[in-house]
C-alpha cells in the first residue's frame, strides 16, 4: 500500500513538473493594437493619459496643460505613426487637458482645443494643430477643434469682444473658406456660421450686434448641413416685442442688401414668448425679396 501510494506520488509530481515546463514555454497572448498603442503613447513626454473605446472606433490623448508647442507636435507625430503601424481601424485624437471643476459654476471647462491626428495627410494634420495650438494662446478662444475637412470651430469667451475676435480670425488664411463661432455662456448665446461666399462680413458683424445688444435672446446663423453650405438663415428667439420691433428694422436696414456677395436674400425668423406661445415674425436681410421660390 506504501508503495502504491508512494509510487502515485512521484507520478503526481512529474506531472506538476511537466504541466509548469509547458506552461514556461508557452508564449504569452500578442497584446491587442489598443494595449500595444496605448502601452507606448502613455509613455511619451506630456502624455497625461490614454484611453480606447472598447470596438476600437477612437482612440483619446489627453495632454498636460504645461506641454509646449514641440511637445505637443512629437506626441502627434509618435501617435499617428504607431497607429499606423498597429494598422488602427478607429481615429485619434488629442485633447488639452481642462482646469478642473470650476466652483462657481460648478460646470467643468471646455478642452483649450481637440484636434484628430489620425488618420490623415500627416502635413495636413500637423498645420491643422499647429493652428490650433496658436489659436488656444489668443485670450478670447475658450475651445478651437479643425475638422478632417479643415473647417474650423472656435468658442468665444466674449460677447463684447467677439466682433473684434472674428474679424480676427476670419482674416486668417485657414478661415478663408469659413467658419463656425461660439460665444461660450451659460446659455449658447450666439452661434454663427460664417461661409465668406454666402454673407458678407458687415452681415455677421450686424448679427453679432444684435446678440451684444439682446444678451438674454438667442441668436443662431446657420449656414452648414450635413450635406454641405447651404444659403444662411438667421434665428433669433427670445426677445421682447420691444426688441423684435427693432431687431426687424436693423435687420431690414437697407445697407444690409447686400448681405449675400450674389444678391440674393438672406431670410432672417424672430420669436417672442406670447400667452399662448411663440410668436413668429419673419423678413430678409435689407428688405431683399425672397429669392427662395
Amino acid at each position: 500500500m506504501w508503495i502504491r501510494i508512494r509510487g502515485l506520488s512521484v507520478v503526481l509530481l512529474l506531472l506538476t513538473i511537466t504541466g509548469c515546463a509547458d506552461l514556461a514555454g508557452s508564449p504569452s497572448p500578442s497584446p491587442s493594437p489598443a494595449e500595444w498603442l496605448l502601452e507606448r503613447i502613455t509613455t511619451l513626454d506630456g502624455v497625461i493619459s490614454a484611453d480606447a473605446s472598447p470596438s476600437d472606433e477612437y482612440l483619446t490623448v489627453s495632454i498636460a496643460r504645461d506641454a509646449d508647442d514641440p511637445t505637443v507636435l512629437a506626441v502627434a507625430r509618435s501617435a499617428a505613426a504607431w497607429a499606423d503601424e498597429a494598422n488602427w481601424p478607429g481615429s485619434v485624437t488629442l485633447t488639452r487637458a481642462s482646469t478642473g471643476l470650476d466652483p462657481e459654476t460648478d460646470m467643468t471647462p471646455l478642452s483649450p482645443w481637440t484636434q484628430d491626428i489620425y488618420p490623415g495627410d500627416p502635413a495636413e494634420i500637423e498645420a491643422d494643430l499647429t493652428l490650433v495650438l496658436a489659436l488656444e494662446k489668443l485670450p478670447d478662444v475658450a475651445s478651437a477643434h479643425i475638422s478632417a475637412e479643415g473647417w474650423p470651430s472656435v468658442q468665444l469667451t466674449s460677447l463684447d469682444t467677439f466682433a473684434s475676435t472674428f474679424r480676427t480670425l476670419s482674416a486668417l488664411p485657414q478661415f478663408a473658406k469659413g467658419a463656425a463661432y461660439s460665444y461660450v455662456g451659460e446659455l449658447p448665446t450666439l452661434h454663427v456660421v460664417h461661409i465668406p461666399e454666402r454673407m458678407s462680413t458687415e452681415a455677421i458683424e450686424a448679427v453679432i450686434r444684435i446678440a451684444v445688444e439682446n444678451p438674454e435672446a438667442e441668436v443662431e446663423l446657420q449656414s452648414l448641413t450635413s450635406e454641405g453650405n447651404r444659403w444662411p438663415e438667421l434665428w433669433v428667439a427670445h426677445l421682447t416685442e420691444e426688441q423684435r420691433a427693432r431687431v426687424d428694422a436693423q435687420l431690414r436696414d437697407p445697407a444690409l442688401a447686400d448681405a449675400d456677395p450674389e444678391g440674393y436674400s438672406i431670410p432672417f425668423q424672430l420669436s417672442v414668448l406670447g400667452p399662448n406661445g411663440p410668436e413668429l415674425s419673419w423678413g430678409t436681410f435689407g428688405d431683399v425679396p425672397d429669392t427662395s421660390s
